[in-house]
């Protein structure tokens, strides 16, 4: 009677202990994947502003293009006016 006893009672502290360090590893791992999805989170805001400051320069781009096909063409305009005034 008190072996059995003493043998289920070391089993259930076994057990309990058991389930204490699971708990604390799956608060662990819990505190792990609230950590990592933060910082994939501010990865993926930085990567967002980098993206937005990369769209606003290549339309800059663009427009400084345009400007300055616009200003050749004028360019060649008056030249090939003025070749015709002088030939």
């Amino acid at each position: 009677g008190s072996w059995s006893m003493t043998f289920e009672e070391r089993e259930n502290r076994r057990l309990q202990e058991a389930s204490m360090r699971l708990e604390q590893e799956n608060d662990d791992l819990a505190h792990e994947l609230v950590t990592s999805k933060i910082a994939l989170r501010n990865d993926l805001d930085q990567a967002e502003d980098k993206a937005d400051v990369l769209n606003k320069e290549l339309l800059l781009t663009k427009q400084r293009l345009v400007e300055t096909e616009d200003e050749k063409r004028k360019q060649e305009e008056e030249t090939a006016q003025e070749n015709h005034m002088f030939n």
